[in-house]
């Protein structure tokens, strides 16, 4: 029994294999021959392993920035973080089936609420009920508590965004195929009202003017390459010549830093090769499961989905989010305001803030999309300074490198219902 159960979660984990089996359902429900059923069904799971070959490429490339900070940014006398693989190992059957459960429960909700959004980001499926039960643990609960906590939150977590996400999708859009379905929902969500509010629509950053001398920089992929290497020597050089052989290795930081540059870009265009291939495929596969079994259900996807919309508002995002989180760092640190270590979230700048950038800037144009960047990479570090401290002893580790997003947003709040539990009990 065991092995089977392992077996079906391994293949809801897998992102690539999620979503191929939700289009070869829907295909099937459809009534499609076989031919097509087959077609469908692997061009699905192909377009999504490579969308995840881009988004794996796209953090390997950063992902040395990453370490970099943690040298830069380190507390002396800060308290070790728990390891959340070390977490998992006391709990993953009980991460694995809250995620089983929590699939089927946001199909009936689908069905019978309206609430009709099918989460079909499978790794944060994982993760958020990993998170709760952190929560709870860190709070003391146990038992049917602790899973009755983590399985309502991790319900809640995506029913919520993804349903608040898909009138802010079709601005974007212009469609209302599918929503998102990932951490970065707050951030969105906050970008697309600033937008209403301020800027221009028609003073797009997609139509930013450049001298002639300059127009290969319209080509998102080259810029985003040069930037990154840009950072990439900026901290080198910051973190001085020991440090930078130990995190960067031996290789001369230009050659290093153009390197690392051109590998982030690369990812950059696998993705959205991706993007391409896998929404071409899951939309009309989707259809089948809506009119059968959902009547008028949307999947919730992932977050590269939207890049290809606005790529140099993604990239200004990026930009400017991690300039800003970076200084705020160095407020808080200079201040005294952080009693864990704290980095500068990479991975979350580019994932979960620069998207909010094409949100804003699809109802305010280029103005909305700097200061929802601007924003973004400050609520970021605070989300992440508040949130550490509540689950460090557990997977202080993941949310100091993944977190700052709905992930720190949840867990703020969750905590406070973890400890009014605690306290009854």
């Amino acid at each position: 029994m065991n092995a089977i159960l392992n077996t079906v979660l391994g293949l809801l984990r897998n992102p690539s294999m999620f979503v191929s089996i939700i289009a070869f359902l829907g295909l099937v429900l459809q009534r499609k021959n076989i031919s097509d059923i087959l077609k469908g069904t692997f061009k699905t799971f192909i377009g999504m392993m490579v969308l995840t070959q881009g988004v794996n490429i796209i953090t390997g490339g950063i992902t040395p920035l990453s370490n970099a900070f943690v040298r830069l940014f380190s507390i002396e006398g800060a308290k070790p973080l728990g390891d959340f693989s070390e977490f998992l190992g006391d709990y993953g059957t009980m991460v694995g089936v809250l995620m089983l459960l929590g699939f089927i429960i946001n199909i009936i909700i689908a069905r019978f609420t309206r609430f009709k959004t099918i989460f079909l980001t499978g790794n944060l499926l994982y993760w958020s009920p990993m998170l709760f039960l952190a929560v709870g643990v860190e709070n003391g609960l146990t038992g049917g508590i602790l899973i009755g906590f983590a399985l309502i939150f991790h319900i809640l977590y995506f029913t919520i965004f993804p349903y608040l996400m898909k009138k802010h999708v079709k601005i974007v859009t212009g469609q209302e195929s599918f929503t998102i379905g990932h951490t970065c929902s707050i951030f969105c969500i906050m970008g697309s009202w600033i937008g209403k509010f301020i800027g221009n629509k028609e003073k797009s950053t997609e139509e930013l003017k450049l001298p002639k001398s300059l127009e290969f920089c319209r080509d998102t992929t080259i810029t985003s390459g040069i930037v990154i290497a840009i950072v990439y020597m900026i901290v080198g050089i910051a973190i001085g010549g020991e440090v930078r052989v130990e995190v960067f290795g031996g290789d001369p930081l230009v050659t290093f830093a153009i390197i690392q540059g051109m590998t982030f870009a690369a990812g950059m265009v696998i993705l959205l090769q991706g993007v391409r291939m896998m929404l071409a495929e899951i939309v009309p596969a989707f259809k089948g499961v809506a009119d059968k079994l959902v009547p008028g259900a949307i999947p919730a996807l992932d977050i590269p989905i939207i890049f290809p919309y606005a790529p140099t508002a993604l990239l200004l995002g990026f930009i400017i989010a991690i300039v800003v989180s970076i200084v705020t760092l160095f407020i808080f640190g200079s201040m005294g305001f952080l009693s864990v270590a704290i980095i500068p979230l990479v991975v979350a700048c580019y994932f979960d803030v620069a998207p909010a950038a094409i949100f804003a800037n699809a109802r305010g144009g280029r103005i909305a999309a700097i200061v929802t960047s601007a924003v973004g990479g400050f609520l970021l570090t605070v989300l992440v300074a508040v949130s550490l401290p509540m689950i460090s002893s557990t997977v202080g580790n993941f949310i100091q490198a993944y977190g700052g997003n709905e992930y720190s947003f949840w867990i703020i709040i969750s905590n406070f219902f973890a400890k009014l539990l605690g306290i009854a009990a």
